[in-house]
């Protein structure tokens, strides 16, 4: 069973939302990766962690619970998009 066989001319609609899905997300990601450059802070202290995106992301809060709740949203995205491949 395809997830695409309740939409009308599923064809043109699954095809043209995913373009766009990818688009955006291409955007959004050039946006996050900008964000991240100007508020990293050292780059040197970023390479000699064992973690980098913890350094980054304590970096650009100031706060250690800020980061760790960053980087707690990031790895339940990580697991979302794997769990979604899977099925």
């Amino acid at each position: 069973m395809h997830m695409s066989e309740e939409v009308r001319r599923a064809k043109q609609a699954v095809s043209r939302s995913m373009f766009y899905t990818i688009g955006l997300n291409g955007i959004l990601a050039y946006g996050i990766i900008i964000v991240i450059l100007y508020t990293m802070g050292s780059l040197d202290d970023a390479l000699n962690s064992s973690f980098p995106i913890i350094e980054i992301c304590q970096g650009a809060t100031g706060s250690i619970k800020a980061a760790t709740a960053m980087v707690c949203g990031l790895l339940v995205i990580s697991l979302s998009v794997n769990l979604a491949s899977i099925a």
